[in-house]
């Protein structure tokens, strides 16, 4: 059996090139099995990623030649799925765009991005520099109408999933394994 890895990186919604840092982002890989309802993934793992977007201390050893999906949940953003089919040497993988906004509930983000995330914001709001918060999407350290802007571009959405593929999906490898739509940040 053949061994492979992956690389990619990720771009924030409303943060400047060069500033894409992110921690304990949950990192997840599925192995497409059917027949299988709330599947486990494969590899998981929290990163850090750096200022260019480039995952740190993260590169699975995968099967060559399988399909699988990537799931990526960056603090408050949505989480993102790849499905990708893993090729011989290194797999490269088109940017993830990672949506900002979901910051509440504080403890445990939701999954979505509606009343509850705005609410947070209006609570955080601030034009005092040198203010960490989690509503602060383009990290210039304020929470101001720039941060609404960018959360009010995602409003409704939620957190995409691994769904485990039909017997025809698996007996099929070839089926599309193409990165699930992404706005341009």
């Amino acid at each position: 059996i053949g061994l492979t890895t992956i690389e990619f990186q990720t771009k924030t919604q409303c943060k400047l090139p060069g500033h894409f840092a992110a921690q304990n982002v949950d990192t997840r890989i599925f192995a497409p099995v059917a027949g299988i309802a709330k599947p486990e993934p494969i590899i998981r793992q929290k990163i850090n990623i750096d200022n260019n977007g480039n995952p740190q201390g993260f590169a699975p050893k995968l099967e060559a030649n399988r399909n699988y999906a990537l799931l990526l949940k960056s603090p408050a953003s949505l989480a993102r799925k790849v499905d990708f089919k893993a090729e011989g040497g290194t797999t490269i993988l088109d940017p993830i765009f990672l949506l900002s906004g979901d910051i509440s509930p504080a403890t445990l983000p939701d999954g979505k991005i509606n009343a509850l995330d705005k609410s947070e914001l209006i609570r955080q709001w601030s034009l005092v520099k040198d203010v960490a918060r989690t509503g602060d999407f383009n990290g210039d350290n304020r929470i101001n109408s720039i941060d609404y802007s960018c959360m009010r571009a995602n409003f409704n959405a939620i957190d995409e999933v691994y769904t485990p593929p039909t017997s025809s999906q698996v007996l099929n490898p070839d089926a599309s394994a193409s990165p699930s739509p992404s706005p341009s940040p």
